[in-house]
């Protein structure tokens, strides 16, 4: 028996290989909802996901998967995003006529100038981007980064841009430049492994929560255990030798023969019996993830927006990105109603976090109105959903202390850790499925005593590139 800590996308890819490969597993899920971020909720007919996630994959392997475990649930949604700055809306990716239009003529040319400058500089002296603040400034130029860059990131991560490192941002919005958006809006040109770019994705009818359900109903040798959190994992001689979990039942102890941890990696180092020694945990407390607020907004009308997304950037607006379901899938939403899912990003411990249910609620529909998204006098309903753990933190110094972490846990023979919580890594969702399938492949198939840790590697080939 494998025993997989964790029933997010990650977990519960592992779980669907060991199955392919007749091998049993007990996912252990902390919630009472398979999914971890990909859970759909429902509030009296209003479907909403924990913020707009959607599918998105270079892979073939991958994109059959979705069809094969989704059928004609399996949507293909038109993407259209915009960024709402200042009282303007911008498309996003950038359009440059719809940016000079919104900004003005001398505000663009600043813009083109700073980046012409940055794009100069750089052919006579190439320096090194170590942080956000370098790749976006490197990329698209100072004023780019001042407008737009700089507020929104500092509102997700919480740090500063010079804080938060590059290699998050360059793979977040990959194939993205200013340079890019020019050509594109003269050539309406894409290059397919532009994912970040898509004009199109695919999304499951009944919501995001659909495909882990999916995957479960695939998986026959998998028993799944909900409310059931690991409170200690025992080690000895170099291999895990069992878990204490905490049931509604009470405390009871789980052995198999390998383990996968979808978890928080600092969750699982503080589990470990033996402790692990001082060194490690100082740097276990380093490693920081950042917390999601998710405020629904029920409304009395067909459509507020035409949009997939929304993004907030201002500072004085507390909320950062706004998605609103029913132009995601028809049936997101009661018939001739709507609502807006409303992200907030924090952390445990400030102002925003330790706000009641009903002052977020609060303060979103002021906010909204106050933007003249919505009408107050159409609210009929409000909700709210926390999410500790939601992403990992990137910042300058998290490479250096994940691989004393990692170093540690290499240790243990019979241990994997994998996906975006586990393997502290930035994966999209095709990304995640992927590192739980490699995860339950080198779990059953390495020699006895090889290191199996922080699998994000592809091991099914990435074949052609789709444009999805």
């Amino acid at each position: 028996m494998k025993i997989i800590m964790g029933g997010g996308l990650t977990g519960l890819a592992a779980s669907y290989q060991l199955s392919n490969n007749s091998v049993p597993s007990l996912i252990l899920e902390r919630g009472s909802i398979l999914g971890g971020l990909a859970r759909t909720f429902n509030s009296g007919g209003f479907r909403y996901d924990l913020g707009g996630h959607r599918l998105l994959t270079s892979n073939r392997w991958v994109e059959q998967l979705f069809r094969e475990l989704l059928g004609d649930h399996l949507l293909e949604v038109e993407r259209k995003s915009q960024i709402l700055l200042n009282g303007r809306y911008f498309h996003y990716p950038l359009r440059p006529l719809n940016a000079i239009r919104g900004f003005g003529t001398a505000t663009s040319l600043k813009i083109l100038k700073d980046f012409l400058t940055e794009k100069t500089r750089g052919l006579y002296h190439q320096r090194p981007n170590l942080s956000l603040q370098d790749w976006v400034t490197s990329n698209f130029g100072r004023s780019l980064f001042e407008i737009y860059f700089r507020d929104y990131s500092e509102k997700v991560w919480g740090i500063g841009c010079n804080q938060i490192s590059s290699e998050w941002v360059a793979k977040r919005i990959q194939g993205i430049s200013l340079w890019k958006a020019i050509r594109t809006a003269i050539t309406r040109m894409r290059k397919p492994q532009e994912l970040t770019l898509s004009d199109r994705f695919y999304y499951p009818l009944e919501g995001i929560g659909e495909l882990p359900r999916a995957i479960l109903k695939a998986t026959p040798h998998a028993r799944l255990e909900i409310n059931t959190e690991v409170v200690e994992i025992y080690h000895s001689e170099r291999r895990i030798t069992g878990l204490t979990v905490m049931t509604p039942g009470g405390l009871r102890r789980v052995k198999g023969s390998g383990y996968i941890s979808t978890i928080p990696v600092t969750t699982l180092l503080r589990s470990l019996r033996p402790v692990p020694p001082e060194e490690i945990m100082n740097e276990a407390r380093e490693v920081k993830y950042r917390d999601l607020i998710v405020v629904v907004v029920m409304l009395r009308q067909d459509r507020v927006t035409d949009l997939n997304w929304l993004y907030i950037p201002q500072k004085t607006v507390p909320f950062g990105r706004i998605h609103e379901p029913g132009n995601w899938s028809p049936i997101m939403s009661p018939p001739g109603k709507t609502h807006l899912v409303v992200e907030y990003f924090t952390s445990r411990g400030e102002d925003l976090w330790e706000m009641s249910d009903w002052a977020l609620e609060s303060l979103t529909t002021y906010h909204l109105e106050k933007l003249g998204i919505i009408n107050s006098k159409n609210v009929i309903g409000t909700e709210t959903r926390r999410v500790s753990h939601a992403y990992p933190v990137f910042d300058l110094d998290y490479k250096k202390r994940m691989r004393k972490i990692t170093t540690y846990l290499s240790g243990f023979h019979n241990l994997i850790l994998a996906g975006r919580t586990g393997g502290f890594e930035y994966l999209n969702m095709d990304e995640a499925i992927l590192s739980g399938i490699a995860a339950a492949e080198r779990l059953v198939g390495l020699p006895h005593g090889e290191s199996t840790i922080n699998i994000t590697d592809h091991l099914i080939p990435r074949g052609e590139e789709i444009r999805l």
